[in-house]
């Protein structure tokens, strides 16, 4: 999607790599440049099957969450920080 997309990767000098990776996948997915890291991502157009391509998209990047998690997790910020966790808590084992 990224790849088919590259007017969606619109980079902020702000965001650290994972947020900026997470923002840019969510943006791609929902086909909204203008998403921001707090936006909720099926008030703007996300429903079952683009969790699923979310997921996917962002197992590519070696991001693995759960389609599950999206449904609870419904933002970049809220899914970057679940991300950061887990790989604290994989490191730790």
């Amino acid at each position: 999607i990224i790849a088919s997309h590259p007017e969606q990767n619109i980079v902020n000098d702000r965001l650290d790599k994972n947020q900026q990776t997470v923002l840019t996948i969510m943006q791609a997915v929902l086909r909204k440049t203008d998403l921001k890291l707090d936006d909720d991502f099926f008030l703007n157009g996300g429903h079952s099957i683009k969790a699923i391509t979310l997921v996917h998209e962002l197992s590519l990047q070696g991001l693995h969450i759960k389609v599950s998690d999206i449904f609870r997790l419904r933002t970049a910020a809220q899914i970057v920080q679940f991300l950061e966790v887990e790989s604290k808590v994989a490191v730790a084992r």
